[in-house]
């Protein structure tokens, strides 16, 4: 009987981590596909590839009302269930994209194309904004406590594992297919999680749905008011914002400034960004396990923040003559460092938490982490329009992360809670 249990366990962990991570992986996947079009889809559609930076924007945007409603969901229909509408509307999203070019053809009035336009980075920034509640509450239910940080960070290395599959997988459909033709089959691959999805049976990851509570508005804020009442807690939520600043820029704009300002072909730029991102899932496990082992996350955060913003810099300063071997190396430092942060971040968040209020806390930040991804690129999208540059826009990003890196060496370590029981007392 106990083989048994161990064996249902296991299999609820494996299942647990399968649908998380993959949702994970096709949500940033369908964040990823305008950036990485925008120098082939943008002029098609009549608008600056640097515009596509907004879309960006308003993913993120839509995702923080879908964020913070997450809960009323998730007691109303179960984690599975959210999680396969997250990966739908991600799916619909990108269906929405390809529908644009598609009507584009067609000779649709130009205001009707930003209305879908819209309409579709609002679809697909509503499916990110469900997947980490849904994903978070379905590995805690899944995961044992000794082994529930490790497995909570590889499931946030989807993130930039999405964006790597991105910066490969586009640019290679591209070379048989039209971008609408290839954001189809994307939007197929995203929405056939859905149906792997229905087939999570196990009990272990079912959550019995129940009603939901009324909404107020003093709830659906509570969590943001929480990290504002705290102030070590809200100054981890301000660098979430910065580094989020610093991250967006690389994202959104680093094939557009590859192709557009150095002249490299798509498929090159395509791959440097898959190295960034491929370089994010590395520093995100490599980091944690540091700041467990050997620097406090604190002082992990701050050696981050100086990197990512040096690296931003060198980005900055790439110019077309620069041999292949250093463009690798300062792509790969920029992806370690600007994408490679959040788990830190995380980490430090739940540490400085109220007993009880990690959950709660983590919810408040993601705020704060999304009010960065909004602001830079509209901030950066603003600069390569004045300055018809995106080399500024890398140069600019540098601030964020090197005041993060400044503010966090010169300022000592809040104290923490102290904690008697749970999952942050958990051995591994």
């Amino acid at each position: 009987m106990q083989k048994a249990s161990a064996g249902q366990d296991l299999r609820a962990v494996v299942s647990a981590v399968a649908i998380t991570l993959s949702l994970q992986i096709l949500c940033s996947l369908a964040m990823t596909a305008p950036p990485v079009l925008a120098p082939v889809a943008g002029p098609a559609l009549g608008m600056e590839p640097s515009r596509m930076g907004l879309l960006v924007a308003l993913s993120y945007l839509s995702g923080v009302p879908s964020g913070l409603v997450c809960g009323g969901l998730l007691a109303r229909f179960g984690t599975v269930r959210v999680c396969q509408l997250a990966s739908l509307l991600s799916g619909l999203g990108l269906l929405g994209y390809a529908s644009v070019g598609l009507a584009a053809a067609y000779s649709v009035p130009a205001g009707l194309l930003v209305m879908l336009l819209l309409l579709s980075a609002v679809v697909t920034g509503a499916g990110l904004g469900l997947n980490a509640p849904a994903s978070s509450q379905l590995l805690f239910k899944a995961s044992p406590p000794r082994m529930r940080a490790f497995i909570f960070s590889v499931k946030q290395t989807g993130v930039p594992a999405g964006g790597s599959l991105g910066g490969l997988l586009i640019p290679a459909l591209l070379l048989w297919w039209r971008w609408e033709v290839a954001l189809v089959l994307l939007a197929a691959l995203v929405s056939v999680h859905s149906l792997f999805l229905v087939m999570a049976r196990n009990e272990r990851l079912q959550s019995p749905p129940r009603i939901a509570a009324k909404f107020s508005l003093r709830g659906f804020f509570a969590p943001v008011m929480l990290v504002v009442r705290h102030r070590p807690i809200l100054e981890m939520a301000i660098v979430s914002f910065l580094m989020m600043v610093t991250q967006t820029c690389l994202t959104a704009f680093f094939v557009s400034y590859l192709k557009l300002e150095l002249g490299m072909s798509l498929a090159s730029a395509g791959l440097l960004f898959a190295l960034t991102q491929a370089a994010g899932v590395v520093g995100r496990v490599l980091w944690g396990m540091s700041a467990d082992r050997w620097f406090a996350p604190r002082l992990q955060l701050a050696m981050l923040g100086v990197c990512a913003g040096l690296s931003s810099l060198g980005v900055a300063a790439f110019a077309a003559d620069w041999p292949v071997a250093a463009m690798v190396l300062v792509s790969a430092l920029i992806g370690s460092t600007a994408v490679g942060w959040n788990g830190v971040m995380l980490s430090e968040v739940a540490r400085l938490a109220p007993e009880g209020e990690v959950g709660t806390v983590t919810g408040g930040t993601q705020m704060f982490t999304f009010g960065g991804a909004v602001i830079g690129p509209i901030l950066f999208a603003i600069v390569v329009g004045a300055t018809d540059s995106y080399a500024t826009c890398f140069a600019l990003a540098s601030i964020p992360a090197l005041a993060v890196g400044a503010r966090l060496l010169l300022r000592p370590a809040p104290a923490a809670p102290k904690r008697e029981s749970g999952l942050l007392n958990a051995q591994p």
